[in-house]
């Protein structure tokens, strides 16, 4: 309101002649509109903030991928793909002489598997990379496996991967008399068998201070296996199971947990992960602060 009575008297009264008397002398001065400082409206810019630089994607078909990390831990052995840069990636999955043994569907592409499924010496693994257009595999990578101390392989532990033989010495621009090497006729492999997968599979949480779900599930119709993986939350738990049960221990409280199971036949091939199937363990005390309910 003062504004606003200020510009009416600037506007009425254009120049004004202000008296004051000061010490018993008197002052007179001259005060106009114009004199009267105006103030305008001010705006704060907003400084602009250079946006980082997104990821330039690539296609998997055009681009070769990057051959799999491998990084030994204490009783593991920790497999990752680096596909950052590759457009729409739906599942990693890691295979270990042509044996898959884990599966990874977000960054970081990582899978961990126990020694004990692989035989001790030199393998070899590859990842095959999953997109919305194309199926990939990535160079292989060469590890050792050694079974840690007081344990051993399982009973369908993972073969070595076979050396690849060096080429024989040639005769070519050379008068000497040398020996070669016949190459030997290879054996043609025994076709792979067709192994169903198990079916029925359910997780029952225990009941007692044991922290501790037990799984069962049905044997293929066919009886193609021999053994079974368990897989929880896309990790392999436990393999060489040949009961159709398992029980999980060790876990935490009000975890939800899920589980697969593979079946395994008599060559070493293994079947598609069975359906998914889920609980959560509650301790005692936790299920009764809950309501009793599990």
């Amino acid at each position: 309101m003062s504004h606003l009575n200020h510009r009416w008297t600037n506007r009425i009264f254009p120049s004004l002649v202000v008296i004051a008397v000061i010490g018993g002398v008197w002052y007179a001065t001259t005060h106009r509109a114009e004199d009267t400082p105006t103030t305008a409206a001010s705006s704060t810019a907003t400084p602009a903030i250079a946006n980082a630089k997104p990821v330039q994607k690539v296609d998997a078909a055009a681009e070769p991928l990057a051959t799999p990390l491998v990084e030994k831990l204490p009783g593991k052995v920790k497999f990752t793909v680096n596909a950052t840069k590759v457009t729409k990636v739906q599942k990693v999955e890691f295979y270990v002489s042509s044996r898959l043994v884990g599966a990874a569907y977000s960054e970081p592409y990582t899978v961990s598997v126990d020694e004990t499924i692989l035989q001790p010496g030199t393998h070899q693994v590859v990842a095959k990379v999953y997109t919305a257009s194309v199926t990939k595999d990535t160079p292989p990578a060469d590890f050792t496996s050694s079974v840690p101390a007081g344990t051993r392989p399982s009973s369908d532990a993972i073969a070595v991967t076979p050396p690849t033989p060096a080429p024989g010495p040639s005769n070519s621009g050379n008068n000497q008399s040398q020996t070669t090497t016949p190459t030997p006729t290879p054996t043609p492999s025994p076709a792979p068998t067709t192994v169903s997968l198990p079916t029925g599979v359910t997780a029952t949480p225990g009941t007692t201070s044991q922290p501790v779900i037990a799984l069962s599930w049905d044997a293929p119709a066919d009886s193609s296996a021999v053994s079974y993986q368990v897989w929880r939350g896309g990790v392999l738990l436990a393999s060489g199971i040949t009961a159709t049960s398992y029980a999980d221990n060790g876990l935490e409280t009000a975890k939800t947990y899920y589980y697969q199971i593979v079946s395994i036949g008599s060559d070493g091939s293994s079947s598609d992960p069975s359906n998914t199937a889920s609980a959560t363990y509650y301790s005692p005390a936790a299920a009764d602060s809950n309501g009793g309910s599990q």
